[in-house]
C-alpha cells in the first residue's frame, strides 16, 4: 500500500518528495498513459512554483507551522467527534451526532484551503461551535470543549501573525506564499498519484508495481522523518517545561 504524505511537513519536505517523484517518472515512459501523464504534468508545475515561492519566502516557516497546527486541531475534533458517534453510551452518541451535523458542513477538506479561505472557514466553524443549543452536547462529550478551545487558540496564534506575514510578502513580492503551494503538492500527491497508483498497480502489476513501489519508498522515508522531527521536538518541548 503507498502510504499518503503526512500533511505537518514542512514546505522543503513537500516540495523534496514532489521533485523525487517527478524525477523517478521521468525515468520512464508513460506517454501511452494520458492519466499519468495529465497528473504529473499538473505535479511538476506546482513543484516548480513551489521551489520558487520557497527561494524567494525566508520568512514563511513560522506561519508554516502555525497553520499546520491549526490543521492539527481542526483533525483532532474530527476524530474526536467521530469517536463519540461510535461511543455505546447513548448521551455521548446524540451529543456527537448533534456537533457532526454542524461540523460536516465544514469537514477536514477545509485544512486545504489557502490561508484567507481557512482562515473563513475555521472562523465560521468556531461561531456555529459557540450557538447556545450546542453547549450541553459539547460538554457530553469528553475532552470536546478542551479540543475547541485548542482550535481557537491555535485559530488565533495563525490570525495574530497573518498580518505581518502579509506585509513581509508584500515586501518580497510574493504572489502565492509557499505554505499554500504546498498544500496544493500535497492535494496532487495523495489526492491524485497516491490513489492512482494504488489502483493502477491492483489492476496492472507489472506496468506499475515497480513505479508504484519506488514510490511508496519516497513517501514512507519522508514520513518517518517527520516523525522523528515531531517527536524529538516534543521531547524537547518537555525538557523546557520541565526546566
Amino acid at each position: 500500500m503507498i502510504p499518503k504524505l503526512i500533511s505537518s511537513g514542512r514546505v522543503n519536505d513537500v516540495s523534496a518528495v514532489a521533485i523525487n517523484i517527478c524525477n523517478s517518472y521521468d525515468k520512464e515512459n508513460w506517454e501511452s498513459d494520458s492519466n499519468m501523464l495529465s497528473i504529473f504534468t499538473l505535479l511538476k508545475n506546482k513543484s516548480k512554483s513551489l521551489s520558487i515561492a520557497i527561494k524567494k519566502n525566508k520568512t514563511e516557516s513560522k506561519m508554516d507551522e502555525l497553520d499546520n497546527s491549526r490543521d492539527y486541531n481542526v483533525r483532532a475534533l474530527h476524530y474526536l467527534i467521530q469517536g463519540a458517534i461510535y461511543n455505546p453510551d447513548e448521551n455521548i452518541k446524540n451529543a456527537g451526532e448533534q456537533i457532526y451535523s454542524v461540523f460536516s458542513k465544514y469537514g477536514c477538506e477545509i485544512t486545504s484551503l489557502n490561508y484567507g479561505a481557512e482562515t473563513a472557514q475555521i472562523t465560521s466553524l468556531l461561531i456555529d461551535l459557540s450557538a447556545g443549543n450546542l453547549q450541553d452536547s459539547i460538554s457530553k462529550i469528553p475532552g470536546c470543549d478542551n479540543c475547541i478551545n485548542n482550535l481557537k487558540t491555535a485559530q488565533q496564534n495563525f490570525e495574530n501573525a497573518y498580518v505581518d506575514w502579509e506585509e513581509t510578502r508584500a515586501k518580497e513580492n510574493l504572489e502565492v506564499s509557499s505554505s499554500e503551494y504546498k498544500k496544493e503538492v500535497l492535494h496532487i500527491i495523495n489526492g491524485k498519484i497516491v490513489i492512482y497508483l494504488r489502483a493502477m498497480k491492483e489492476m496492472d502489476e507489472a506496468t506499475y508495481g515497480d513505479f508504484a513501489n519506488t514510490i511508496a519508498k519516497i513517501i514512507s522515508e519522508t514520513n518517518e522523518i517527520i516523525k522523528r522531527r515531531g517527536k524529538k521536538e516534543k521531547e524537547e518541548d518537555k525538557e523546557i517545561e520541565i526546566v
